[in-house]
């Protein structure tokens, strides 16, 4: 798990670096950690080749939520920890889809689950392949790499990163077998990863930048699912 802690407290940078060590030892999770000074630092050397983010919300130059946002602007995936004195200046993690908070002093209790389980989801997202049989043979595609899933004429086509996938199957079989990997329905015609979700306004949710329609009937469900998804409950 690749690591980058944005904190210009001293004290606070060798508390972490010591809570690091601590979870690597007993959890056993292999990790590397680079630290930076204040938020300007790190979105100036971001190269999107980090699993999770620590930042502090309060620094100078450029402060933790202000350097969330740079770097949604440029990765979806990057798992954020915001590390804060006041629990109230977290809220607004929301809006970069932070995975939680912790609160100074930071106890190595809290900390060390909120670890664990953000190496939990790391796991779960990269690990998941699927293997679609297409019109032109074999397709491999990891989730991540998924945007949404949609039906058309009995057919299931994978929005991707990289162009769309098209492979017979049903979307309720999809969502079976995904719903443990953060994609929910926001209609009967469309399964969605949670993670691109970057916006829900009314009836309409904006994944990768597309507008999808929430129906009526899943509204209540996908938005909780979404909760869940963003708080790290799934």
């Amino acid at each position: 798990m690749r690591i980058a802690v944005a904190e210009d407290e001293a004290a606070c940078v060798t508390q972490l670096k010591r809570y690091l060590a601590q979870v690597q030892e007993e959890a056993g999770i292999p990790l590397s950690a680079d630290f930076f000074p204040d938020g300007a630092a790190l979105v100036q050397a971001y190269s999107g080749n980090y699993d999770v983010l620590l930042l502090d919300i309060e620094m100078p130059l450029m402060d933790g939520m202000t350097a969330a946002q740079e770097i949604r602007k440029r990765d979806s995936e990057v798992m954020i920890m915001f590390i804060t004195r006041m629990a109230r200046y977290a809220v607004k993690g929301y809006q970069v889809r932070a995975f939680d908070f912790v609160v100074k002093p930071i106890s190595y209790s809290i900390f060390s689950v909120k670890l664990r389980q953000m190496a939990d989801q790391i796991e779960r997202r990269s690990g998941k392949e699927l293997l679609l049989t297409t019109e032109d043979g074999v397709c491999r595609l990891t989730l991540p790499h998924i945007h949404y899933i949609e039906v058309i004429n009995h057919r299931l086509q994978f929005h991707t990163d990289q162009g769309i996938r098209k492979s017979a199957g049903t979307l309720n079989q999809m969502e079976k077998e995904l719903h443990p990997y953060g994609f929910a329905r926001c209609n009967s015609g469309f399964l969605v990863n949670l993670r691109y979700v970057t916006e829900v306004r009314k009836n309409v949710a904006v994944v990768a930048g597309e507008e999808l329609i929430i129906s009526r009937p899943r509204r209540k469900a996908f938005l909780q699912e979404l909760t869940d998804y963003v708080g790290g409950l799934r």
